[in-house]
C-alpha cells in the first residue's frame, strides 16, 4: 500500500518516516474551569484530516497510529501521585441509554 501522506510504498497506512516527521507529538497542557488539567499531543489543525477518518473503514488504522505515536510515549514518561483517567471525546455518541 502507499503512505497516506507521502504516497511512498509502506506496510502501514502512514510510513515510519512520515510518522516521525509529522506525528511526533508535542505536549500541551491547559486547565478547564481553572482546575481540571487537560493534556493533548497535537494541534487539531495539524491532524484534522486524519481525525476525520474516525467513522470510516480507514479510521481504525489511523487512530491506532496516532495512539502509538502519542499516548504510548506519554504513559512511559509521566507518573502521577493519584489515579488518573484517560477519556476520549467523541462528537457522535451511539447506543447510550
Amino acid at each position: 500500500m502507499r503512505c497516506l501522506i507521502c504516497e511512498s510504498l509502506s506496510f502501514k497506512h502512514i510510513c515510519k518516516t512520515c510518522q516521525k516527521d509529522f506525528l511526533s507529538p508535542s505536549f500541551f497542557k491547559r486547565k478547564l474551569l481553572g482546575k481540571i488539567p487537560v493534556y493533548s499531543f497535537y494541534k487539531y489543525q495539524e491532524i484534522e484530516s486524519l481525525l476525520l477518518t474516525k467513522h470510516t473503514d480507514l479510521g481504525h488504522y489511523i487512530y491506532t497510529i496516532l495512539a502509538e505515536n502519542s499516548f504510548l510515549p506519554f504513559t512511559k514518561n509521566f507518573e502521577f501521585d493519584t489515579k488518573v483517567c484517560s477519556l476520549s471525546i467523541d462528537d457522535r455518541l451511539y447506543n447510550f441509554k
